[in-house]
């Protein structure tokens, strides 16, 4: 989700809020390893593996 599609909820997190994403979690929150991504994408990305994602994505093409 790009960083421009972003947009902060009112006194709630939402899916287009924007939040900071540790690249590879076991280096943590440190310059270089983060970057700031939408909670939908954070989200996505915290309990997905990229075989899932991909086969997700493979199934949506092959629908569209």
């Amino acid at each position: 989700f790009p960083s421009h599609d972003m947009k902060a909820g009112e006194k709630i997190v939402c899916n287009t809020s924007p939040t900071i994403d540790r690249i590879k979690p076991e280096l943590g929150y440190v310059k270089g390893n983060i970057q700031v991504i939408s909670y939908r994408a954070n989200t996505l990305k915290s309990n997905a593996t990229i075989e899932e994602l991909q086969k997700v994505l493979e199934h949506l093409r092959n629908i569209v």
